[in-house]
C-alpha cells in the first residue's frame, strides 16, 4: 500500500511525506481489528494436616491440592507456605512438572513451588512434613497458611489461601530404656564394669529413675536383667538386657625344650617332663598335653602340644619339643701316609687310596675324604681329611698326608720393586760397548722341591720392527752384558750357553748391564740385526731355558739419549769423517748421523774462504721430509750426500762448516777443507750402501765478501 500511494502522489506532483502515508495505513488497519477478551482462571487451594491433636517432638504431614476450573490455563503458577510457628522443616513433595525451592531440613523458611502453566481442571497435589519443638508446651496452636497465585487473572481469589490449624496435646507419663548392651569381659575378671545411660522419662512423669543394678555395677559373663521404674510412679517399669562375653582365652605355659639321649643300642627313650599350667579369670575346666608324660619317644624330634579350656569353652595351646638324640659318635681310622716321586715332565699324579675303616653302635653311616681317592694330586704335600657322620649327624674325622716330590721346576722372577721389567734409565749412545755400567739386579727363586738348573739361552730385541721382520735378526750382541751376583758381592759373566743351578727352596740373583754403541750404516731398511737400530727406547727380552722343560723370560726396557751425533761411516768405534769435494762446477759434501728418535730436521752449511769467514751461506737444508720418505727403523744411521752448484763462481771457497739440527739438540763439524784426504772412504761407503739420503741441489747464489 505504501508503494502505491507513494506512485499516486508522484503522478500527481504532490510532496507529501512518506511518514504520513505509513501512520495513515495503520491507523486503517487498526481500525479494522476487534479488541480480543482477557483470559482468566480460577486456582482454588485446599490443605489438611494430620495428626491433630499433635504431641510435642512428633511430625506433622500437611497434604495441599490445588486445582483449576477454568475457562483458562493459568500462567506461572506458584504455590508458597512458611514453616510454621514452634516447628522445623523434615521434608515435601509435589506433583510432577513442578520445580521447588525449600528450607534446610531442621530450618525454617519459606516453600515455594512452581511450573509454568497449569492447565482448566489440571490438579496439584503437594506434601510438607515439619516436626514440632520437643519444648512446645501443651495447648500450643500451629497454624499453617498455602497460598496459591498466577499471572493469569482469577475471578474468585478468595480460593487462593488455606489455612490448617492443630493443637499440642498433653504427653503421657512413660520411661524409655536403652537398648540391649553387649560388651566384652575384663581380661582380668570373669565380669566387666558397665556403665549404661539411665532411661529417660516424658515431662508428665516428675520424680527420679532407679535400676537395678545401678550403672557401674560389675556384671558376670553371662546375660543379666536391668530394671529401671521411677521413684515416684513405680508402676512405670522398663527393662533392658546387659551381655557380657568372655572373649580372654586362657594362657597356658609350657615347659622348655627336652633334649635326651638315647639308651645305648637303642632306638628311644622314656622321658618323664613337667606338666604344663595354665590360669583363666573364669576357671580352667580341662588340660591336657598329648603325648603324655613318661611316652616312649623316638629318635629324632617329637612334638608335645598341651591345650586348656576355660568356662566359656574357649582354648590355648602351647607346644615343646622332645629331642632323642643319638650321642654316640662312629669310630674312624685312616690308611697310612702316601708317598711319591714324579719325573721331571710331570707335575701331579692321580692317587688311589684305600677307604678308611668305620664302626659305629647304629646302622647308615656314611664316609668321605677330600680330596677323594683317584684325585689328581699337585707336587707337594697335600692333607686328605675323612670324616664319618651317622644318621644322628654325630661326626669323627682323621687324616692322612699325601706327598709327591720332584715334578717340574717351580720358578719366581724377583725384580725389584715389584717391576714387571728392568729398567734401565736414560743412556748415553757411545762409540764402544762400555762393561761396567749400571746394574739392574734381578733374582730367580726355586719353589720347587727339586735343584733346577738353567742355561742362559739369549738376550733378544723385542718390539714392532722384530714381528714385522725390518729387525731379521733380534740378538742384541754386546748392546747388554749379563753376570751372576755371588754371595760375597762379586759377579760372574755368564756367556751365551752357561748354565746356572739352583737349589731346591734356594734363589740366584744377576746383574744385567746396558752398554749401547753406535750403530753401524746398514745396507737397507729391512733385514737388519738388532745392533743396527738402536732406537730412545729399545725393549728386549732374557731368555733362559729349564733342564727337563721349560723357559724363564725377563722383559728389559732401556731408554737411549736422544742428541744427534756425527759418526764415522766406514766405522763408527771411530771419530766422525766428513767429505768436501768439488767436480766442475759442483760441491759435493758428504757425513754420517746418528739419531735415535730420529727426529733430525734440517742441516746448516757455511761456506769459507782460507781465512775461516763465511762467504756463502749459511743454507738450511730441510731433512725431516727426506728422512721420512727414505722410510728408515727407528735408531737407524744414515748418510747424507748435499751437493750444491755455482761452484765456479764461488772460487774463493776453500772449507765448509756443518750443523744438523734435530728436535731438541744440534751438533756442528769442525771447518772441513775442500778436497780432504777422507773423501775418498766416505765416497766409496756411499756408492756401497743405501741408508744414504740425498736432498735437492742448492745453489751458491751468494755475492763474494
Amino acid at each position: 500500500m505504501t508503494r502505491l500511494y507513494l506512485r499516486i502522489a508522484i503522478s500527481f506532483g504532490l510532496v507529501l511525506p512518506l511518514a504520513c502515508l505509513w501512520m495513515i495505513e495503520r491507523s486503517r488497519a487498526a481500525a479494522s481489528t476487534a479488541a480480543p477478551m482477557a483470559a482468566s482462571s480460577n486456582l482454588v487451594i485446599e490443605l489438611d494436616g494430620m495428626p491433630n491433636p499433635v504431641s510435642a517432638g512428633d511430625e506433622i504431614t500437611y497434604s495441599i491440592s490445588v486445582t483449576t476450573s477454568g475457562p483458562d490455563q493459568a500462567t506461572n503458577p506458584a504455590l508458597s507456605a512458611m514453616v510454621p510457628t514452634h516447628t522445623t522443616f523434615v521434608s515435601a513433595t509435589a506433583s510432577s512438572g513442578w520445580s521447588c525451592s525449600l528450607p534446610p531440613v531442621g530450618g525454617t523458611g519459606t516453600i515455594l513451588c512452581s511450573k509454568p502453566i497449569i492447565k482448566p481442571f489440571e490438579d496439584a497435589e503437594f506434601t510438607v512434613v515439619v516436626r514440632v519443638d520437643p519444648s512446645t508446651p501443651p495447648g500450643t496452636i500451629i497454624s499453617f497458611t498455602a497460598n496459591i497465585d498466577s499471572s493469569t487473572s482469577d475471578p474468585d481469589p478468595s480460593n487462593n489461601s488455606g489455612t490448617d490449624m492443630i493443637e499440642v496435646a498433653a504427653s503421657p507419663c512413660a520411661i524409655n530404656c536403652p537398648s540391649d548392651i553387649t560388651t566384652a569381659a575384663s581380661a582380668t575378671q570373669c565380669g566387666a564394669i558397665v556403665t549404661y545411660p539411665v532411661p529417660t522419662t516424658t515431662s508428665d512423669c516428675p520424680g527420679s529413675v532407679n535400676c537395678t543394678p545401678p550403672p557401674g555395677s560389675f556384671f558376670p559373663s553371662g546375660t543379666s536383667n536391668v530394671t529401671c521404674s521411677v521413684a515416684e510412679n513405680p508402676q512405670f517399669t522398663c527393662s533392658f538386657k546387659v551381655t557380657v562375653v568372655d572373649q580372654t582365652p586362657p594362657v597356658i605355659r609350657c615347659p622348655g625344650n627336652i633334649t635326651t639321649g638315647n639308651a645305648p643300642g637303642q632306638n628311644s627313650a622314656t622321658v618323664d617332663y613337667p606338666i604344663a599350667t595354665a590360669s583363666d579369670a573364669c576357671g580352667v575346666a580341662n588340660l591336657v598335653c598329648l603325648p603324655p608324660s613318661g611316652s616312649t619317644f623316638p629318635l629324632g624330634t617329637s612334638t608335645v602340644t598341651c591345650t586348656a579350656t576355660d568356662t566359656s569353652n574357649l582354648t590355648a595351646s602351647c607346644f615343646f619339643l622332645v629331642t632323642v638324640s643319638d650321642r654316640q659318635a662312629p669310630t674312624i681310622r685312616c690308611p697310612e701316609n702316601v708317598s711319591m716321586t714324579l719325573p721331571a715332565t710331570q707335575s701331579s699324579a692321580v692317587v688311589n687310596y684305600p677307604a678308611p675303616t668305620v664302626s659305629d653302635n647304629l646302622p647308615g653311616v656314611t664316609v668321605s675324604c677330600t680330596p677323594p681317592s683317584g684325585s689328581t694330586f699337585p707336587v707337594g704335600t697335600t692333607t686328605v681329611t675323612c670324616a664319618a657322620v651317622d644318621a644322628s649327624g654325630n661326626r669323627s674325622t682323621c687324616g692322612f698326608n699325601v706327598t709327591l716330590t720332584g715334578g717340574p721346576a717351580s720358578l719366581d722372577l724377583i725384580i725389584p720393586n715389584g717391576q714387571p721389567n728392568l729398567l734401565f734409565a736414560t743412556t748415553a749412545v757411545r762409540r764402544k760397548h762400555r762393561p761396567t755400567g749400571p746394574c739392574a739386579p734381578f733374582t730367580i727363586a726355586n719353589n720347587g722341591l727339586s735343584r733346577v738348573t738353567l742355561s742362559f739361552d739369549a738376550i733378544l730385541r723385542t718390539g714392532s720392527d722384530v714381528t714385522s721382520g725390518r729387525i731379521s735378526d733380534p740378538r742384541e750382541g754386546d748392546t747388554y752384558s749379563l753376570s751372576v751376583v755371588n754371595a760375597d758381592g762379586s759377579e760372574r759373566p755368564l756367556s751365551l750357553g752357561d748354565t746356572v743351578a739352583i737349589a731346591a727352596g734356594g734363589a740366584v740373583t744377576f746383574c744385567l748391564r746396558f752398554s749401547p754403541a753406535i750403530p753401524p750404516l746398514a745396507g737397507g731398511t729391512t733385514g737388519l740385526s738388532a745392533p743396527q737400530a738402536i732406537p730412545d727406547v729399545v725393549t728386549s727380552r732374557i731368555n733362559f731355558g729349564v733342564a727337563g722343560g721349560g723357559a724363564v723370560s725377563v722383559n728389559v726396557t732401556a731408554s737411549v739419549a736422544t742428541a744427534v751425533q756425527f759418526i764415522n761411516p766406514s766405522n763408527p768405534r771411530k771419530p766422525p769423517t766428513f767429505s768436501f769435494t768439488k767436480s766442475g762446477d759442483e760441491f759435493t759434501v758428504e757425513f754420517a748421523v746418528y739419531d735415535p728418535n730420529m727426529d733430525v730436521n734440517r742441516a746448516r752449511y757455511e761456506f769459507l774462504d782460507s781465512s775461516g769467514t763465511v762467504v756463502a751461506g749459511p743454507f738450511d737444508v730441510d731433512l725431516a721430509q727426506v728422512v721420512r720418505d727414505r722410510n728408515l727403523v727407528r735408531g737407524q744411521s744414515f748418510a747424507i750426500t748435499q751437493r750444491f752448484t755455482g761452484a765456479d763462481s764461488n772460487p774463493n771457497v776453500s772449507a765448509v762448516r756443518i750443523t744438523v739440527f734435530d728436535g731438541e739438540t744440534s751438533v756442528t763439524s769442525p771447518t772441513i777443507i775442500l778436497g780432504t784426504s777422507a773423501a775418498a772412504s766416505v765416497q766409496t761407503f756411499s756408492r756401497r750402501f743405501v741408508t744414504s739420503i740425498e736432498p735437492p741441489r742448492v745453489r751458491l747464489d751468494a755475492a763474494w765478501r
